[in-house]
């Protein structure tokens, strides 16, 4: 197998999106999920959870297998529900990428992975036609 095979096999990721509806309940099924299926990265929405609830950190800690961290972003405002979570292997070298716009009919979180790409998830709450979406994406990311 060449070098440069080798490097393209390194950049393939084991990766799943979940839409949890309150990862409390399920921590360490999902922890069970990520080990068996071996993933690299576990995207989470509807993780119904802040860094300001008094269970967070028990939480994470139950989440996340060892060698994982886990990266964040709540729903803003005062309104319950939603949220994007990410449970990475820490040799991703992942961190979030900051995007000025904040769009207000739907959840997104940017991050960068070993500085070499960037996933996007988006979250479209079910009152939210798919169009309009899409083409707010485009205009944002364009």
């Amino acid at each position: 197998m060449s070098v440069r095979m080798l490097r393209f096999l390194k950049l393939l990721l084991n990766i799943a999106v979940i839409n949890a509806q309150s990862i409390r309940p399920k921590v360490c099924d999902l922890n069970d999920v990520i080990t068996e299926r071996q993933l690299d990265l576990l995207i989470i929405t509807e993780t119904w959870i802040k860094s300001t609830d008094g269970d967070y950190g028990m939480l994470i800690n139950q989440l996340c297998p060892f060698g994982f961290n886990y990266l964040d972003k709540p729903r803003a405002g005062k309104k319950s529900g939603g949220g994007i979570g990410l449970v990475y292997r820490k040799s991703l070298n992942i961190h979030p990428v900051r995007i000025l716009c904040q769009p207000k009919t739907f959840e997104w979180h940017v991050i960068s992975c070993n500085d070499t790409f960037a996933i996007v998830t988006v979250y479209r709450p079910p009152a939210l036609k798919n169009l309009a979406i899409s083409a707010r994406i485009r205009f944002i990311i364009s």
